[in-house]
């Protein structure tokens, strides 16, 4: 009885999870959709494929219902086809994110290497820099200054 209680529990708290993860990226899939071209398409295929479904259902048509779950295997391929502009854009914007780019920190850097090259040439002074690829090596650069 016990142990029945606590899977019921251990399988309860697994489907409310899977339900907030689902519930934000709907909402999130909406807000990213909304206002465009292909919020509109969205929606009236939705509204088809519900329909559709709905129908087959509650009249119990063996062959619509099936009509319906083979389509739904192409229209995974033909969504991607239709929504590959917005697709695009979601990506572009996901890899441009800083969690998932270093390029600041790549800019800082060579904004300070720029800087520091721009004053040594201000003084007329030369300079070679051996840059690490590991900690280790990193600590160990060292920098010569010749006068020219």
């Amino acid at each position: 009885m016990i142990h029945q209680f606590v899977d019921l529990w251990f399988r309860g708290w697994r489907s409310l999870i899977e339900i907030i993860l689902l519930s934000v990226a709907i909402y999130y899939g909406y807000l990213y959709f909304r206002g465009t071209r292909g919020a509109k398409v969205l929606t009236g295929l939705a509204i088809v494929f519900l329909t559709l479904t709905l129908i087959s259902t509650l009249l119990n048509l063996v062959v619509i219902g099936w009509i319906v779950r083979s389509f739904s295997v192409f229209l995974a391929v033909a969504l991607v086809v239709i929504f590959q502009p917005e697709l695009r854009r979601g990506l572009a914007a996901l890899g441009g994110h800083p969690i998932f780019s270093l390029t600041s920190e790549k800019r800082e850097t060579v904004h300070d290497l720029a800087e520091a090259v721009t004053q040594l040439a201000n003084k007329q002074f030369g300079a070679t820099h051996r840059f690490g690829f590991t900690k280790k090596q990193a600590s160990s650069s060292t920098a010569s200054f010749l006068s020219s």
